[in-house]
C-alpha cells in the first residue's frame, strides 16, 4: 500500500514538471537569489514551491496531492499557443486590502477587464490545511499565484486582467523583513522578478499613509522599509500613487487609467 501511495506521489510530481516545462513561457534556467529569503516568505521559482511540498513530511499528504492535482490541471488548461496578442495585465499593490480590491474592481470595470485574486477560485478549500505551519503556509500561498498567472493567461488573449495583489505583496515584506533596517543596492538579484512567473506589464502601488494611532513604532518603520523595496524595484517597474485620505477611488483609478492609457508608456509587447 505504501509503495503504491509512493508511486502515485511520484507520478503527480512528475507530471507535475512536465506539465510547467511544456508550458512555460519563460526562461527555464532559475536561479535563486543568495540567502534566506525564500526560508521567510518569497519564492523566487516554481521550484522553490516544489522543493517543499516533495519534502519526505509533505508528499504523501492527501491534501497535498490534492492542491497539486488542482493545479496541474489548471495549468493543464493553459494553451499559450492560442493567445495570438495579450491584452495588457494591472496588477494593484496596497498596504490596505480592502482598498486594494475595490481599486481593483473599479479599475477593472473600466476596462472592461476580468478581475483576479489570489488564491484562484476554487482553491479556498485548502487554506485551512496549509495555514497549520509558516511552511505550508507560504509554499501554499506562492503556489496559489502561479495558479492565478495560469488562470490570467486563459484571459489574457481576450480581455486585460486586472489582480488585486501579487508576487510582490509577499516579496517585498519578506525583503523588509530580512533585510531591516539596511536594504541591498537596487542592482542586487534581491530585486528581480521570478523568471518563470507571469510579469505584469503595469503595477501600481497605492501608498496611502494610515493613521498613527493604528500602527506602533515598529510596524511603521516595516511598511517604510517595504516603501522603498518598491521604489527600488526596476523590472517590472512599479507606479507609486501617493493617496491623501481626502482622495477617493474614483480619482486613484482615473490618474491609473493615464498610464494605462498613454501609449508611451505601453509595453512594446502589446504595440501594434
Amino acid at each position: 500500500m505504501n509503495y503504491v501511495l509512493e508511486s502515485t506521489t511520484f507520478c503527480l510530481f512528475s507530471l507535475f514538471i512536465e506539465c510547467f516545462s511544456y508550458y512555460s513561457e519563460f526562461d527555464s534556467d532559475v536561479t535563486e537569489p543568495p540567502g534566506r529569503i525564500n526560508e521567510i516568505g518569497a519564492c523566487y521559482s516554481l521550484s522553490c514551491i516544489m522543493n517543499t511540498f516533495n519534502k519526505s513530511e509533505y508528499r504523501s499528504l492527501p491534501q497535498v496531492r490534492d492542491l497539486l492535482e488542482t493545479y496541474h490541471y489548471n495549468c493543464y488548461l493553459r494553451d499559450m499557443n492560442s493567445v495570438s496578442r495579450r491584452h495588457v495585465f494591472i496588477v494593484i499593490e496596497a498596504p490596505r486590502r480592502r482598498k486594494r480590491f475595490l481599486i481593483a474592481k473599479r479599475l477593472g470595470k473600466a476596462l472592461g477587464a476580468a478581475v483576479m485574486f489570489s488564491p484562484p477560485v476554487g482553491w479556498g478549500k485548502f487554506r485551512g490545511f496549509f495555514n497549520k505551519t509558516i511552511e505550508m503556509r507560504r509554499a501554499f500561498h506562492s503556489l496559489s499565484l502561479y495558479g492565478t498567472a495560469n488562470n490570467a493567461l486563459q484571459y489574457l488573449g481576450r480581455r486585460p486582467v486586472v489582480m488585486s495583489g501579487f508576487w510582490l505583496d509577499q516579496a517585498t515584506f519578506s525583503i523588509a523583513k530580512k533585510y531591516y533596517p539596511d536594504l541591498p543596492p537596487p542592482e542586487s538579484s534581491i530585486f528581480q522578478w521570478p523568471k518563470d512567473l507571469l510579469k505584469p506589464d503595469f503595477t501600481f502601488f497605492v501608498n496611502e499613509p494610515l493613521p498613527r494611532a493604528f500602527i506602533k513604532k515598529r510596524e511603521e518603520s516595516i511598511r517604510y522599509q517595504i516603501l522603498q523595496v518598491y521604489r527600488r524595484w526596476v523590472d517590472p517597474p512599479i507606479t507609486e500613487l501617493y493617496v491623501d485620505n481626502d482622495i477617493g477611488i474614483p480619482a486613484v483609478v482615473e490618474e491609473m487609467l493615464t498610464f494605462i492609457n498613454n501609449p508611451a508608456l505601453t509595453p512594446s509587447s502589446l504595440r501594434t
